[in-house]
C-alpha cells in the first residue's frame, strides 16, 4: 500500500496545485541594454537611471557641427528621474566674462531647464552662474550668458539638466533640452571647454536579470555592481553584486527599488510554510558580510521579516531560510545585498544561483530545473532498495558529483566520483522509505530527476 500511495505521488506530481516561484531564481534570462554615452570628463545620469527605466534619458543627437546632446525628463515608478549631465571640477586658469553655444528645447508647463557654471578656487567653491532655459525652441538657437569675472578661480565645473531638479518645482514629464558648442567667452580666452562639441560618446552596456529591480549607482557615471556573470553553480549564468564605494551594497530585488535605493512592493505569494533554499559564494572585504531578506507581507502589513546573513566563501554553499508565517500572505519580497556595511569602501562579491522555493524544487515548475548533461543519464531499479545504479549512455564524465534530497528538500546523500566506467552504484540502503530526488551537475549543467525508495 505504502508503495501505490508513493507512485500515486509521483504520477500526481506535476498536477499539483502549481508552486509559487522565485522569477527567474537560475539568473538565466537577461535584458541586455546597450548605449552610447559621453565620453570623459563628462558624466550623465544614464548609469542611474539606465537599470531602472530600461534606456538612457541622455542620448547623441544631430548637432550644429557633428554631435549634439539631448537631456529628456522621464517619470519613473516613484517619481521623476533627473536627466543631466556634468563635467568637472577640472583645471580652468583663464577668466571668461560668458558662456555661449546653441540649444533647442521643449520645456513643458511650468519646468525649467537649466545651464550651470561654477568656478573654485584651491577647492573651494566661487562664483556659481545658474542660467535658465525656459519655453519650445524647435531649431538650433545661438545664445550667449554673460557673467562678471570669476577673479584668482583655478578650476570650474558645468552642469546641464532637462527640468527643475534645482529647485523641485514644477517638473514636467517629458521636458528636453538638446545643447551643442558650448565654449566660454571673453578677452583673450582661448582655453576650450573639454569635450564641450559633444562629439565623443562611446557605446555601454547594462545587464539587469529579468524579474529583478537594481539598485542605482551611487552617482552620475558610476557602477551599481550588479552583473552577470559565467561562475556558475548550474546553468550558465549566475548574479554578481560587487559593493561600490559609500554603497549600501549592491542590491537586486523582486519588489521595486527606486532611485534612491528605497526598496517596495513585492510578488504575488500565498505560502504560509515554505523554505527558500540556493547557492551563494561571498568574497568580503574585511568582516563584511553580505545576505538576503524576505518580506511577506497581507495588504501591506508585514507578516514576516527575516533573511540569512553571507559570510566568506570561496566555493559555492548551499544555504536554505525554512519560514512558516501565521497568516495568509499576498506578497513576498527578496532583497539580495552584497554588502551591510553601510559607507564602507566597496569590494564585497556576493555571487548567487539557483535561488528557488523547496515546493518549487518539488513540483518541478517555475525555472527549468531538468537540464540533461550530453552524456546521458539513467538510473534503476525504481523503487530502489539498497544500491542505485547510474548508467551514462553517451560521454562518460570522468569525474562527477551527485545529491541526494527528500521530499522536504534535505540534503541526505552527497557523493563524488572519478570513474571512467559507464556505470557507478551508489548506496542508499540507510535511506528511510519514500520519494527523493538526485541531481548531478556536470559540464555547467545538471540532471535533476526522482526515485522511490522501497521497504
Amino acid at each position: 500500500m505504502k508503495l501505490f500511495v508513493l507512485f500515486l505521488v509521483i504520477l500526481l506530481l506535476p498536477d499539483v496545485n502549481k508552486a509559487q516561484t522565485i522569477p527567474n531564481g537560475d539568473f538565466e534570462n537577461w535584458n541586455s541594454t546597450s548605449f552610447a554615452d559621453l565620453d570623459s570628463p563628462w558624466v550623465t545620469t544614464n548609469s542611474t537611471n539606465v537599470p531602472l527605466l530600461g534606456f538612457p534619458t541622455v542620448t547623441q543627437v544631430s548637432g550644429v557641427l557633428g554631435s549634439a546632446i539631448r537631456l529628456q525628463t522621464y517619470l519613473g515608478k516613484q517619481g521623476p528621474l533627473e536627466s543631466a549631465a556634468f563635467v568637472g571640477p577640472i583645471s580652468y586658469s583663464q577668466s571668461p566674462t560668458g558662456i555661449s553655444g546653441y540649444y533647442k528645447c521643449d520645456v513643458l508647463g511650468h519646468d525649467t531647464a537649466w545651464l550651470v557654471v561654477e568656478f573654485f578656487s584651491q577647492g573651494n567653491a566661487g562664483n556659481l552662474l545658474k542660467f535658465p532655459i525656459l519655453g519650445s525652441q524647435s531649431t538650433f538657437k545661438q545664445f550667449n550668458f554673460s557673467f562678471s569675472g570669476n577673479g584668482n578661480s583655478d578650476s570650474m565645473a558645468i552642469g546641464i539638466t532637462s527640468s527643475n531638479f534645482i529647485n523641485n518645482v514644477g517638473i514636467t514629464g517629458g521636458s528636453w533640452v538638446e545643447m551643442d558648442q558650448l565654449k566660454f567667452t571673453g578677452t583673450g580666452i582661448t582655453q576650450p571647454i573639454p569635450g564641450g562639441d559633444f562629439d565623443s560618446w562611446s557605446i555601454h552596456s547594462k545587464d539587469i536579470p529579468i524579474g529583478w529591480s537594481v539598485s542605482p549607482s551611487t552617482g552620475p557615471g558610476n557602477s551599481n555592481g550588479v552583473s552577470k556573470s559565467t561562475d556558475h553553480y548550474t546553468g550558465n549564468f549566475s548574479v554578481k553584486l560587487t559593493a561600490q564605494q559609500f554603497q549600501f551594497g549592491s542590491q537586486i530585488s523582486t519588489g521595486n527599488i527606486d532611485s534612491f535605493g528605497t526598496v517596495s512592493g513585492g510578488r504575488p505569494f500565498n505560502l504560509e510554510i515554505d523554505t527558500l533554499i540556493g547557492y551563494y559564494k561571498y568574497f568580503p572585504a574585511g568582516s563584511d558580510t553580505g545576505g538576503i531578506e524576505m518580506v511577506c507581507q497581507n495588504s501591506g502589513f508585514v507578516l514576516l521579516d527575516t533573511g540569512v546573513i553571507f559570510s566568506e566563501s570561496t566555493s559555492w554553499k548551499y544555504f536554505e531560510m525554512p519560514f512558516k508565517l501565521s497568516a495568509i500572505p499576498d506578497t513576498m519580497r527578496l532583497d539580495v545585498i552584497s554588502s551591510t556595511n553601510f559607507m564602507g569602501s566597496g569590494g564585497s562579491t556576493l555571487y548567487l544561483d539557483d535561488l528557488q522555493l523547496k515546493s518549487q524544487r518539488l513540483h518541478n515548475s517555475g525555472i527549468p530545473v531538468d537540464l540533461t548533461p550530453d552524456f546521458g543519464i539513467t538510473t534503476f531499479p525504481n523503487p530502489v532498495q539498497n544500491q542505485l545504479t547510474i548508467h551514462f549512455s553517451g560521454n562518460i564524465p570522468s569525474e562527477f558529483g551527485i545529491k541526494v534530497f527528500n521530499a522536504e528538500g534535505k540534503l541526505m546523500i552527497e557523493n563524488n566520483y572519478q570513474s571512467g566506467n559507464s556505470t557507478v552504484t551508489l548506496p542508499v540502503s540507510q535511506l528511510s522509505s519514500g520519494l527523493y530526488f538526485y541531481e548531478i551537475p556536470s559540464n555547467g549543467s545538471v540532471l535533476r530527476n526522482k526515485f522511490v525508495k522501497g521497504n
